[in-house]
């Protein structure tokens, strides 16, 4: 009786050290996915935003900004926490950026495309 009460209470034990042991293993194989398969995905995306930020570090003046693939607000954010900007020095149209005098263009093109920015009038 002693041995059977024995084997009841070690249950649960091995079952939590099973569970521990699993959950363990899910998360080292989701860290390994996300390392090895989701990082190149993740770096290419922030291409565009990291080409911003660079940018807007070494420009002393405004920057009129014709092509960004994503919406105003992600480039204006990444100016102010990765530049440490204001988000007044980007342009959106090529009228303000003559009237403000653009110290640089910005358009990003992926990797491998053969166009450059127009030059400002």
């Amino acid at each position: 009786m002693t041995r059977l009460l024995a084997r009841r209470e070690g249950q649960p034990r091995n079952a939590r050290k099973l569970a521990a042991v699993a959950a363990v293993a899910m998360v080292v194989s989701n860290v390994g996915y996300l390392w090895t398969k989701k990082r190149a995905q993740f770096r290419e995306r922030a291409e565009p935003t990291e080409q911003l930020i660079r940018l807007a570090r070494r420009t002393p003046g405004p920057i009129w900004v014709q092509c960004f693939p994503q919406n105003h607000y992600v480039a204006e954010e990444a100016v102010h926490v990765g530049a440490g900007r204001s988000p007044r020095i980007l342009v959106w149209s090529r009228a303000e950026a003559a009237a403000r005098g653009a110290a640089a263009t910005f358009c990003y093109t992926e990797p491998g495309a053969s166009a450059g920015p127009p030059a400002l009038p």
